[in-house]
């Protein structure tokens, strides 16, 4: 995914993994992040999809993604909206609906 490499050569990235005593490398965290995503997807019902810009869709699938590794490994989300959205392209405020209004109620069992 395109979106994911841009927000794995982010220049903060390398320091935030650190500060959040994160043990992976960058390419270890894009591969989780990658098959995180894959699994979101086909997860994620046909009907919630429509409508909605699939290059902002994928930056709040990317958000949603880090918190599930997170909860699933016992750490800290790595990734910030601001992160995101500065890799990306994508407005922060675009990602925060994506995540709020289609991602979270459909995935909010997951992310507790």
């Amino acid at each position: 995914m395109r979106l994911i490499n841009q927000v794995i050569n982010h220049k903060d990235l390398e320091e935030r993994l650190k500060k959040k005593n994160v043990l992976w490398s960058k390419g270890e965290f894009q591969n989780k992040l990658t098959i995180q995503c894959r699994e979101i997807l086909k997860k994620l019902p046909m009907k919630q999809r429509g409508g909605r810009n699939p290059f902002i869709l994928t930056g709040g699938i990317i958000y949603l993604a880090d918190k599930l590794l997170a909860k699933k490994y016992f750490q800290k989300p790595v990734l910030a909206q601001w992160i995101i959205s500065e890799a990306t392209n994508i407005a922060e405020y675009s990602i925060r609906d994506h995540y709020v209004n289609v991602l979270k109620p459909i995935f909010k069992q997951s992310i507790r």
